[in-house]
């Protein structure tokens, strides 16, 4: 089962997709239903597509999602926590540039 961290202040739109017996992707055979196993911690509901999932979270904690149509059906894992900092750069692209201070000057000998 796959798992997905998904930051408190965001939703996720995920992709549900379908493959035949050799990998191929394929059209969903018929209507998808999404479930949350916890609706206090996340909520998940069909994308207007109708082929995605979007997930929106209540509170921190976990949940399981559980995708269906006809006999199959996938689940994932959620679990709801607090952003935390996933990289770091320096954005040189917004650079602030200004005129250097002047320096008093130096007087030799002293």
């Amino acid at each position: 089962m796959s798992k997905l961290t998904l930051p408190n202040d965001a939703v996720a739109a995920i992709p549900v997709v379908f493959t035949d017996q050799v990998g191929r992707p394929i059209a969903a055979p018929g209507v998808i239903t999404a479930s949350s196993s916890n609706d206090a911690t996340g909520t998940v509901s069909v994308g207007a597509d109708g082929s995605s999932i979007d997930l929106t979270p209540v509170a921190n904690g976990d949940f399981t999602v559980t995708v269906s149509v006809g006999s199959l059906s996938a689940s994932l894992d959620v679990s709801v926590a607090d952003p935390v900092a996933a990289s770091i750069s320096i954005d040189v692209a917004h650079a602030v540039f200004s005129a250097k201070p002047a320096q008093a000057p130096t007087v030799a000998g002293s």
